[in-house]
């Protein structure tokens, strides 16, 4: 009896061993040492580490750029806030729109609607803004992806805008990587024009003329203005603006970025989308 007792504890021991050793194999954050992404860039599991804790995806890691893995490879940072919003926007026959906020399951669904008389077209898109802490600095991060392929491919605002005694800090990183048909990948940090406000950023940037899958990606670290006292809580808000017409650079630079997102001139106001911003509220001893 005492036998089968023994050869029973190393059953479940050899088991035990393998399920672990069938989930270090499976797991892409367990073999992250020999990890190669999209570009043939390798990655220790410090480096991925790292880059997660600056906000970045796993889809952002696997098709990031060398350019932008050199500047962050090495920071040491903390992630301390993040949110994710869903988008489902509407064409009517009547030539208006109109978005809403979807749950992820509609988002990850939407194929099985059906739509309603007067509907000619819906678009899907998620908003994620993050909040890394990052060398006595705070980062800021939104990443917009498509779910669907919207018609119109013209000139679309990213944004992030803020509150308190804060400003952007050296330059605003902007790139994009998007899949066209034949199933290749491309990363651009094509742009028309950054600005610059006391209240926040933007980037202006033409989407491409064709693709099946986009995503886009803006970031800055952001430092305490000259004189300010402590900042005992940061509010951000990450935005994005969708030409629904054919606009050119120069009218999509027509915006102010504040805390409640993207304000257009209003001369172009009716030729963008709507959409409710994706908001992070954090308390902190800064």
């Amino acid at each position: 009896m005492e036998k089968n007792k023994k050869m029973f504890r190393f059953v479940i021991v050899c088991f035990v061993m393998f399920l672990a050793f069938v989930v270090n194999i499976t797991s892409p954050k367990a073999l992250v040492d020999n990890f190669v992404n999209y570009y043939g860039i390798e990655m220790t599991s410090d480096q991925y580490a790292r880059l997660e804790n600056l906000g970045f995806t796993d889809d952002q890691i696997y098709y990031m750029s060398q350019e932008i893995f050199d500047e962050n490879k090495d920071l040491e940072g903390t992630l301390v806030s993040r949110t994710q919003r869903y988008y489902k926007t509407v064409y009517t026959s009547y030539g208006t729109s109109y978005t809403v906020e979807v749950t992820p399951e509609e988002y990850y669904n939407h194929e099985k609607d059906i739509p309603l008389r007067g509907q000619v077209i819906t678009n899907y898109k998620t908003l994620i803004s993050s909040i890394s802490a990052v060398n006595g600095k705070y980062r800021f991060t939104s990443t917009l992806s498509w779910n669907s392929v919207p018609n119109v491919h013209s000139y679309d605002v990213q944004a992030i805008g803020f509150t308190g005694s804060i400003h952007i800090d050296n330059t605003i990183t902007f790139y994009y990587t998007y899949t066209t048909s034949n199933g290749t990948t491309t990363t651009s940090y094509s742009n028309y024009y950054k600005q610059y406000f006391s209240t926040g950023g933007s980037t202006v940037f033409q989407l491409p003329s064709s693709f099946v899958g986009l995503t886009s990606t803006m970031y800055f670290d952001v430092a305490k203005d000259s004189g300010a006292g402590t900042i005992t809580s940061l509010h951000i808000c990450a935005d994005y603006a969708h030409a629904t017409t054919t606009v050119t650079g120069n009218q999509a630079a027509s915006h102010t970025v504040t805390i409640g997102g993207i304000t257009f001139s209003s001369s172009v106001a009716n030729k963008f989308d709507s959409m409710a911003c994706a908001d992070e509220y954090l308390s902190v001893n800064w």
